[in-house]
């Protein structure tokens, strides 16, 4: 059993490393692989297998790109692999290798994009997630029984622990299936939705742990993001939550909630315009807290700075933009979070392209450390390489407004020579 886990152990190395140059054996190997996925006699040999089918589909259709055949002759691996996993995971008992299903079946889904999933494939999906939200509730409801119990020691404490954290890998793994139907599914799958709306909002209460509360809010932000207005009577269920969490002492919880207001206000426009002032007073809060910006909390200040400057985008006729988008500024840079960050300098940019006076300030004041600001985050991965682009023109046309005196006096050395390779 031992060289039969260690060889699906390479196998699964292999085929993650070789990608499309393993293309010629994957038919073989997945002939051997996939009944493997409910081996019930060996843990590993279940886990390994089960870790190669994502890149296995990666595989096929990376292979197929190269020689220039269409994807849609990859759908046949597809089925037998997803149809697999969905059996697997209806019966694995132990939780790792669920999480390890769980993650290939919303990996498979972004393998294969858009409207991947027929009628029957979705139905069956939803059922399962169905019956391992439920399953999921009944571990943690026993665990919290069982730590309650007078009789509990130090060591046994440690193990609930460490299943709780177990279960929390794949918590979050259900959330990205969730997240992969919205954007690949759409229409499809709010059909569906409000099926799993119960499990979704057992999540939100202000008794769970603060990861189910962060899970609980993320689905409902990533049902926003994608689903766009349709998802606005699911916007009832997670008001309150979010609202409350944007200064929830948690920081995850919190990160998910300032990212949500941000989507709340980008998505909604006039109809959530009610909602705003109080959002904004609250996100403008939780930034200028005085350890906002500390290690543990300045991926979710990031968050909130974004949202910040998507309310002043998106939702200008509810706020005060003559005072908001100059403090919006001054609480720039963003350095940290290197997901959120094209997004934040792409919200600048468009202030600056649009002109607006509010960002140059009164004749032109802002506009140095706006230079600095814009120069900095060129050849960095703070931004994406269209936002790099658009920085790079409001550089070159910002040279007819700040004379080369001016500039060589505002600008580092390290600054002078990234205006030299990218804007001179």
């Amino acid at each position: 059993m031992e060289e039969k886990a260690t060889a699906c152990n390479m196998i699964f190395c292999f085929v993650s490393e070789l990608k499309e140059h393993f293309f010629d054996y994957v038919e073989p190997i997945a002939k051997i692989m996939i009944p493997l996925i409910t081996f019930y006699y060996h843990d590993e040999v279940r886990s390994a297998s089960t870790q190669t089918m994502a890149p296995l589909l990666r595989a096929a259709t990376a292979g197929l790109e190269k020689r220039g055949k269409p994807k849609q002759e990859v759908f046949g691996l597809f089925d037998h692999i997803f149809g697999k996993l969905l059996e697997a995971a209806k019966a694995e008992p132990d939780v790792e290798i669920s999480f390890h299903m769980v993650e290939g079946i919303h990996e498979s889904i972004e393998i294969m994009g858009e409207n991947c999933l027929s009628e029957d494939k979705l139905s069956n999906l939803i059922e399962l997630m169905k019956t391992l939200f439920h399953d999921f509730n009944e571990r943690r409801s026993d665990r919290l029984a069982k730590g309650k119990e007078q009789d509990v020691d130090e060591e046994e404490a440690e193990n609930l622990e460490r299943e709780n954290e177990k279960e929390e890998d794949l918590l979050a793994g259900l959330s990205e299936i969730i997240t992969k139907l919205c954007k690949y599914q759409k229409a499809p799958f709010t059909k569906y939705f409000d099926v799993l709306l119960p499990y979704i909002l057992t999540l939100l209460a202000p008794t769970r742990r603060a990861h189910d509360r962060q899970i609980g809010i993320c689905v409902f932000d990533d049902v926003i993001e994608h689903i766009g207005l349709p998802s606005l009577p699911y916007l009832q269920h997670v008001l309150p939550s979010l609202a409350q969490s944007i200064t929830d002492a948690d920081p995850g919880v919190r990160q998910a909630a300032v990212y949500g207001a941000g989507v709340i206000a980008q998505t909604f426009g006039a109809q959530v315009a009610s909602l705003i002032p109080e959002l904004t007073k609250q996100l403008v809060g939780a930034i200028q807290q005085p350890d906002s910006r500390n290690d543990e909390n300045v991926f979710a200040t990031e968050n909130a700075i974004s949202a910040l400057g998507k309310i002043i985008l998106y939702q200008p006729s509810s706020i005060n933009v003559a005072e908001l988008l100059p403090l919006w500024f001054s609480l720039l840079p963003v350095l940290e979070d290197k997901v959120e960050s094209p997004v934040t300098y792409g919200l600048l940019c468009t202030f600056v392209e649009s002109n607006n006076p509010h960002i140059f300030g009164p004749g032109g004041q802002n506009l140095p450390r706006l230079v600095t600001i814009l120069v900095d985050v060129l050849g960095s991965d703070l931004v994406d390489e269209p936002t790099s682009t658009r920085v790079v023109n409001i550089l070159k046309q910002m040279k007819t407004l700040l004379p080369m005196d001016q500039l060589g006096a505002i600008l580092n050395a390290d600054q002078k020579a990234k205006w030299t390779q990218y804007v001179a």
